[in-house]
């Protein structure tokens, strides 16, 4: 098995060189084929050097993005999960690719010392284990470590058995295998979960006592069946010490769609499955004396109520939030929540200090980022934060980018990296597609209502009106009391020359919508000039500035100075 497998066009065979060359100097080894591809039959020597591979290095050029024997090797990494791109000129990747984490050295001439080049051989040496901060410890010993349950390095616990193969044949090993790794895999991307994997034998289980040696609270169980071509899989999340039945789910599909299925049900589990959970530790949690509560226990109740977004659930979250700072100040994640409530109070006018209370909410993003960039779930609560804030978002829009680069699979940041790009300006079509396989993969997430709501956004800044309307009603269906949705709304239906509906649209926000506010979020000058059009038609009272001036105050907040003030 090769570290590498090189997939290029044969016109490009002398830049596939560096690359071979290069990363053979850093000790990998390296498959790619030297000879003229001649477009015979599929060679098996090829075929199992790039599925035996452990990184597929596809160089995308004019030539490679129209040859079939690459977007089929491409096709393979992806599905095996061994895809690093890298684009050697540019060009229009094939559209399947477009939202895959994209190195770019169209540059390079082989020069070791070159910084894109030395970052990119980073990303592959932490893609193939090599760099010590790609081997995640608690994954790795969680079973070996004494904890308390439940609360493993400030994670939830869940053990993951393999399904009970059910099928008369008994040859689903490979199906079962490839399935636990992958749910697991979603578990973890979670940020809040670790998965714990347990090798239960088929046949009859003690949930319970599997759940007591693991020093879990939470087992996800399953099985399979097949009829001819056919399967269904049924999986089962319980919590075995209480003898609660959380979520019971069913997925049917073809054996020759493994793959494909193998991705499907475990994204779907993955959504399910945090909802399921933590509402059962909410319950649990509730009922613990209040002095028992760890500081973990504090964060999450927090974090729940957060989630309702409105006034009374923000200030509820924050005291939470502060009692679980008393006990235990470090967590970057805890700062990041108490940031995320107080930008959500500013961005709705829902706080009596509008200044302080923005102020607050830069400086807990700014500590929760400066200690914890590198954590998935700082990085998806601080960057909605900063979109409510009017300051620069450059910064967390590259440590975004850097992180889904390294977790190619991770749905998580999809919306985040939506808001971002969307409020960013100039971009909406990357936000819209980001937004849109967020909600593809996420439709469970008791966030969605703010995906549609910026699909919405991005239809208005694309001018696409009548979607901008739906898609904002659609958000204050499940919203009623958000500002941005009734905001979004009224623009679009006066932009589409329907001025009585977008008054009244207007007259629905909360009186307290700042709207100005809502506009300094909006980066672009023509974008953010668009968006205060409209709502000048609909009747709010703007000041002339919002649409004259090319760069709000606000935003030349340089979020890379507080940083560096760290």
């Amino acid at each position: 098995m090769n570290d590498i497998f090189i997939s290029y066009n044969r016109e490009d065979a002398a830049t596939a060189k560096i690359f071979a060359d290069a990363f053979t100097r850093e000790g990998l080894s390296v498959w790619w084929d030297t000879a003229l591809r001649s477009g015979e039959a599929y060679d098996e020597v090829t075929e199992a050097a790039l599925r035996g591979a452990k990184a597929v290095v596809v160089l995308w050029s004019p030539r490679s993005v129209v040859s079939r024997w690459v977007r089929a090797e491409a096709t393979i990494a992806d599905r095996n999960k061994t895809l690093v791109p890298v684009m050697i000129e540019a060009c229009e990747r094939p559209i399947m690719f477009e939202l895959t984490q994209t190195a770019e050295l169209s540059h390079w001439d082989g020069a070791a010392d070159d910084a894109a080049w030395l970052n990119f051989l980073a990303d592959v040496q932490r893609f193939l284990g090599r760099a010590p901060e790609a081997v995640e410890r608690p994954l790795e010993h969680a079973t070996e470590r004494p904890h308390k349950p439940m609360f493993a390095q400030n994670k939830i616990a869940i053990a993951v058995l393999p399904l009970v193969d059910k099928t008369a044949a008994q040859d689903q090993a490979e199906l079962i295998s490839g399935l636990s790794e992958e749910i697991e895999a979603v578990i973890a991307h979670v940020g809040t979960y670790v998965p714990v994997h347990h090798d239960a034998k088929n046949g009859a289980r003690d949930l319970a006592a599997i759940a007591r040696t693991l020093d879990v609270n939470y087992v996800l169980d399953g099985s399979v069946q097949a009829k001819g071509q056919q399967l269904r899989i049924t999986t089962r999340l319980v919590a075995p010490l209480t003898g609660e039945q959380l979520q019971t789910s069913k997925f049917d599909g073809l054996t020759e769609e493994s793959f494909e299925l193998q991705d499907r049900i475990a994204v779907a589990i993955g959504a399910e499955l945090e909802g399921s959970v933590m509402a059962a530790e909410v319950r649990r949690i509730a009922e613990l004396p209040e002095d028992q509560r760890t500081a973990f226990e504090f964060f999450l109740l927090g974090r729940t109520t957060a989630l309702r977004v409105d006034k009374p659930s923000l200030e509820a979250a924050l005291a939470l939030c502060e009692k679980s700072e008393a006990l235990d100040p470090s967590p970057a994640e805890t700062q990041a929540m108490v940031g995320w409530c107080h930008a959500l109070l500013y961005q709705q006018g829902w706080s009596d200090d509008p200044a302080e209370t923005k102020r607050r909410g830069i400086e807990h993003c700014r500590l929760a980022l400066s200690g914890g960039e590198h954590s998935k779930g700082v990085l998806r609560i601080v960057s909605t934060a900063m979109c409510c804030l009017g300051v620069d978002l450059s910064a967390v829009d590259a440590a975004i980018d850097r992180a889904r680069a390294k977790d190619l699979d991770d749905y998580t940041l999809l919306s985040p990296s939506g808001w971002i790009k969307v409020q960013m300006g100039g971009q909406p079509k990357s936000a819209m597609a980001l937004f849109d396989m967020a909600l593809h993969l996420d439709s469970t997430s008791p966030l969605v209502a703010f995906i549609v709501l910026g699909q919405a956004l991005c239809n208005l800044t694309m001018r696409n009106f009548d979607d901008a309307a739906r898609l904002a009603n659609e958000t204050i269906s499940r919203r009623l009391d958000y500002g941005l949705a009734h905001a979004i709304h009224a623009a679009a239906l006066a932009h589409l020359g329907r001025i009585p509906e977008a008054r009244r649209a207007l007259a629905a926000a909360p009186p307290e919508t700042p709207f100005e506010v809502l506009l300094e979020n909006m980066r672009d000058p023509n974008e953010r000039a668009l968006f205060a059009d409209g709502l000048k038609r609909a009747g709010a009272t703007l000041s002339d500035s919002w649409t004259n001036v090319a760069v709000l105050h606000a935003s030349r907040f340089s979020w890379e100075a507080t940083v560096d003030r760290t």
